[in-house]
Formats: C-alpha cells, structure tokens, sequence
C-alpha cells in the first residue's frame, strides 16, 4: 500500500417515517403506507497529504439547498465540525433520484410540515455519523477504476420521429421513422478501494431514472438498491458499495410503470450488479494507481430562469380545471354510475392533476425572472475524477463532460448537492416535452445545459491542470 491514500466507508438506514411525503401525482404529497425495501446513505471519507474529499451517496430524489432548516449538506458539516478535514468544497451529496422515497427535491414547500421538519434535524445528524464513521475507520487503500456496459435495462425516453413528434420510448417508432438516433450512456463505471485489512467497497455510476416503479406508496430505493445490496453481499470481504448516478434526465428504464413493478425493479437492478461484480472481479488483479492525491473545487455557477409567460391567461384555465373538479366530486355523491366508478375515478384524477400542474406552472411564473444559483463541483481521486451537477442533466451533456474532461476517468454524478430541476442541451430545450416545460420541475432556461457542462469542465481542469 504505497498510494499515500486512506479511505473509508460507511452506511446508515435513513428509511423515513410515513409522516415524510413522496412526490405523488394526486395529491401532490402522498404518504407513504408501507417500506418494500430500506434506503440508505453510504459515505466514502477519503484523505491523502493533499487533503481530504467524502461523497455521501443516497437513496433519496434529490436535495434541495432550500429545505427547512437550510442546506442539509452544510447541516452536515456544520455537525462533524472540521474534525474530518472536509469544506464546503469537499462534500459532496448525490442522490440516485429513486422516486419512490422522500420529496426533498424542493419540487413541493416542505416547510409547513413539522414531522418532516424533526426528521430532517434526525437525518443531518445520521449523516453526520456516517460520515465519521467512515474518516474513523479510514485505512491505507489502493484505487482501481474499471468500465463496463450494460444496454438492455434502459432507453432514451425523448425520442423524435420524421414528422417532428416527439415520443416517449423508441418502441413507439419504427426504427425508419426515426429523426435521429436516440442516444445512450451504457457506461457502468466502477471504482473500487483495497483496503489494507484485505477488504474492500465499490462505487458505481450508472446512467438511468430510477423509475421502475415510478411513485407508489410503498418506499423503495428502486433498482439502484438492488444493485448496491448485491454487491455487498456476493462480492467476498466488500464493506459498502456507494451508487452515483449518472446523466439521467432522458434516460429511462425499460421494464415498470406507475404500478408496483417489483419484478422489474429485482430484474434490473441485478443486470446492473451483476455487471458491476464481473468489472469489480476483473479489477482485482490489476496495478492500482500510484500516488493517489485527493482535492476538490466547488463554484456557485447563474443558471439562466426560463423566459416566462404571461399568468393573465393561466388564472381562466385555472379556476375552470378546479371547477370541473368539484362538479365531478358532487357527481360521485349523487351518482353510481355503471362502471363502479371507475370511468368517474379516473376523470376526477385527470382534471385535479391538470389543476395542480397549471397551479405549479403559476407559482413558477410568481418567481420572477431572477436566475437561479447552484453548484458545480468537481472531486479528484488520483486519475479519477467525480464531476458534480445540480439536476438532472441530459445524457448527450453527460457524455461530453466525460469526452471533454481532463482527467484519465471521469465519473458525472447528476443530482449533486442541489436539485434544480431538467438541464438539457439547447436543441432538445427548443424541441419542447414534459422535460422543458414550465413547471418546478423545469425552471431553468435555454443555455442552462451549457452553464453546467461548463461550470463542471471548468472544475476539473482546475483539478488537473
């Protein structure tokens, strides 16, 4: 063991109460009735002579920096601290944007419910521990980085067709309808740590929406989960395996719906581990990279606010939605229709679902055109280097981040630190979809793709000089 480099890992259930809300369609804050499988957040402490960086991987949908209490990364640091070594430049959270767990993105106010309040105060103080269990049980380790690909467990869901449309998965358009080729990131990137004890932990970075069981109320770390459980557990003397994902807002799953798919969820997650196992297994007997040295860099980076319309409009579309709304909700009590309802049931959940969509799009426009601030981060392992977004970057953006950069292997971690909703390229902003639309989920402009591929370039090459 001669990198200079010490590592350590951790992991902790931060599975939440069913107080917490997910980010439901009707309502918008659905509680959750039961667990399907535990989440968990997994901490990687590392430290060399240049210094010290930690990643904390979760299982979670995104964080927001706005939610009560303020920025739970900081929350964090503020609690080790600076006993680890690690600034605000040298933490970095990613979540792996499971939909079915707690709504931390920020896409809805959290602010006014006080269970979800406490449990985050609870949940700063879990990472916290996690986090120093993992810089407390540190040893001398050796870094080896490995790539494998798996293609069959997702698809570009933006797909364009010769007439100009768009559709959600390439199965609705024959391959010689298509407008241009629906691009992929296949890439199963793996880094794994030898630890002086014999033992070791993985990280892998993997590009797709886990969203095999979209949101139900059963909470679940999705595929993500499965893969990670696997590798712990069939791969001899592994401590934690940590789970980053990748560039990922047009990458979906193939398999799953809205419907409790668990099968699928099984089925994709042990594709994804499995791939991992044979890279991790591969890497073992290779040279591990030598003099291991250890930074960061952060940046507050000004995303452009989408151009804004006109509400006048909106408030007539509004108040007539919510009206049809409640002349179904008097139907339903005055009548039984034949179908047992569920004609009835089903028109009730589109109109409130047009409702609260059109209600979101006008709070959006209530922000003003004022641009929002975020975070590029960036993170140097010796030859690898973790380049840090704030939302769910498009996967042709992800790619050039990792053609472009300068480092020897690049790992791009969307979902970091922050959620500042879809960060796509100028093309696909201009062609329109649910992706670009207005709404808490979009709301930042053209140009905003661009701001972080080079936000994050500029990181790196700062790193690697």
């Amino acid at each position: 063991m001669e990198s200079g480099l010490r590592a350590g890992t951790a992991k902790v259930d931060i599975t939440a109460p069913f107080s917490v809300p997910y980010l439901g369609f009707v309502p918008r804050q659905a509680h959750f009735e039961g667990v399907h499988d535990p989440l968990f957040a997994r901490a990687l402490y590392l430290k060399s002579d240049g210094g010290a960086a930690a990643v904390i991987a979760l299982d979670m949908l995104g964080v927001a920096r706005g939610l009560p209490g303020g920025d739970l990364r900081l929350n964090v640091l503020e609690r080790v601290n600076g006993s680890l070594g690690l600034g605000p430049e040298s933490l970095m959270f990613c979540s792996s944007h499971a939909h079915s767990t707690p709504e931390l993105a920020g896409i809805t106010s959290l602010h006014h419910l006080d269970p979800t309040r406490e449990w985050l105060e609870k949940l700063a103080g879990d990472l916290a521990k996690c986090l120093t269990a993992a810089a407390e049980g540190a040893l001398p380790a050796e870094i080896r980085f490995g790539r494998g690909e798996l293609s069959d467990i997702s698809a570009n869901r933006r797909v364009l067709d010769k007439q100009g449309v768009l559709h959600r998965l390439p199965r609705d358009v024959p391959p010689d309808q298509l407008a241009r080729p629906a691009l992929m990131d296949p890439d199963v990137n793996v880094m794994r740590f030898d630890f002086s004890d014999g033992s070791h932990s993985a990280l892998v970075n993997f590009t797709c929406h886990p969203t095999t069981v979209q949101v139900n109320p059963l909470m679940s770390a999705d595929f993500p989960g499965v893969a990670t459980r696997l590798v712990e557990t069939e791969s001899p003397g592994c401590r934690e395996c940590l789970f980053i994902q990748g560039a990922c807002g047009d990458i979906n799953p193939i398999g799953g719906s809205a419907t409790p798919d668990f099968d699928a969820v099984e089925s994709n997650g042990t594709a994804l581990g499995r791939e991992a196992l044979r890279v991790l297994e591969t890497l073992k007997g290779q040279a591990a990279t030598s003099g291991v040295p250890v930074s960061s860099s952060i940046r507050e980076l000004e995303f452009p606010r989408r151009r804004l319309p006109d509400p006048s409009p909106m408030r007539e579309q509004i108040y007539d939605s919510i009206a049809d709304a409640y002349r179904l909700v008097g139907a339903a009590q005055d009548e039984t229709p034949g179908d047992g309802g569920q004609g009835r049931d089903e028109a009730l959940r589109v109109a409130l679902r047009d409702a609260r969509r059109m209600v979101e799009q006008f709070s959006e426009i209530a922000k003003g055109p004022a641009p929002i601030w975020s975070f590029a981060q960036g993170i140097r392992v010796g030859d690898v280097a973790i380049a840090g977004v704030p939302g769910e970057l498009f996967s042709k953006l992800g790619r050039e981040i990792k053609t472009r950069s300068p480092a020897p292997f690049t790992i791009c971690a969307g979902y970091a630190n922050d959620y500042i909703g879809y960060l796509s390229d100028d093309e696909a902003f201009a062609e329109g979809g649910y992706e670009t639309s207005l709404g808490p989920w979009c709301p930042v402009g053209a140009g905003g793709g661009a701001v972080a591929v080079s936000g994050a370039l500029d990181r790196l090459n700062e790193l690697y000089p």
